[in-house]
């Protein structure tokens, strides 16, 4: 786990961002029923609320999933809940009454309003199961699982914020499984896992302005300079300098995209010596030029050149 919650840095990098979450159907299910949602969405999850159901994936065998038990999908693949161990069909039929077990679900979607989280979604390389019998998830999960029932049977004001903000935590905690577990061999989500490399990514973000050097960098982690650089691309990715520029033009893009600032001024934020530098180092990071982020967003105040 993070090891300072007064500076809880995967909650700040969800904020900026801009996690959306989504519960996108509660359906209560009996009999011959199937679902499969694969490819309706960027990322998507189940939760069996109570009952159970197996899971079938294109390269695993058959899982149980019992009551409290969540599979996290990062890529929306290709996947079907059902009753039975043996499919016939892998189109989704929700059959509200029939003979068997009823079994109610909760089923969820994810994404970015910024390309930049999809890092986190693309360090998975596929499903995440996480068993709430298993030690650690029990009493989290059966909660959430209840609390996702409670909601999806009102009927009252505010019953999808509700259940969206539960799917945030849903994802939360599905992320700090992984983080936990080790499931991510590369990316952010690798580098929160290493104590060393935790700390240089908390200055990273809390000094987001700061030309960091490697030698500031490995400082903070304690570690000489060859050793931090070599685990930090191992486990992150890139370079820390690298992961230093995005993350300090993806600020840059998200005060352009706010439309008070001019790229002149931003520039200056950002401690750059010229406003042509700053211009130089935008594109080649992020893509495009500053001044398009300001004219797409619809706020910008004059026109601004994009060389």
């Amino acid at each position: 786990m993070l090891e300072n919650p007064a500076y809880d840095l995967l909650s700040r990098i969800l904020s900026q961002y801009r996690l959306r979450a989504e519960v996108f159907a509660s359906p209560s299910v009996c009999g011959n029923w199937r679902l499969n949602t694969a490819g309706l969405h960027r990322a998507g999850f189940h939760l069996v609320r109570s009952g159970g159901c197996w899971l079938h994936l294109k390269e695993d065998e058959p899982r149980w999933l019992a009551a409290g038990d969540l599979v996290f999908l990062p890529g929306d693949d290709w996947h079907v809940l059902a009753p039975q161990r043996e499919l016939d069909d892998d189109t989704t039929a929700l059959i509200t009454e029939g003979h068997g077990p009823v079994t109610e679900l909760t089923c969820g979607s994810i994404q970015f309003e910024d390309r930049a989280g999809e890092t986190l979604l693309d360090a998975l390389a596929g499903p995440v199961v996480l068993c709430a019998a298993e030690e650690g998830n029990s009493q989290a999960q059966q909660s959430l699982a209840l609390l996702l029932g409670i909601e999806a049977g009102e009927s009252g004001p505010g019953r999808q914020a509700v259940l969206d903000r539960l799917a945030e935590v849903v994802f939360v905690h599905v992320l700090r499984h992984v983080i936990d577990a080790g499931l991510a061999s590369t990316g952010l989500l690798a580098g929160l896992r290493d104590r060393q490399l935790r700390r240089a990514l908390s200055a990273i973000h809390g000094d987001w302005r700061r030309h960091w050097q490697l030698e500031d960098l490995a400082e903070e982690a304690g570690l000489a300079r060859s050793t931090f650089a070599r685990r930090f691309q191992k486990l992150v990715g890139q370079t820390p300098i690298q992961y230093v520029s995005a993350w300090r033009m993806w600020q840059a893009e998200t005060l352009l995209a706010g439309g008070t600032r001019s790229v002149a001024e931003v520039a200056e934020q950002l401690d750059y010596a010229s406003e042509a530098a700053f211009r130089r180092a935008f594109t080649r990071v992020r893509g495009v030029p500053p001044g398009r982020i300001r004219r797409i967003s619809g706020f910008a105040r004059k026109p601004e050149m994009d060389s």
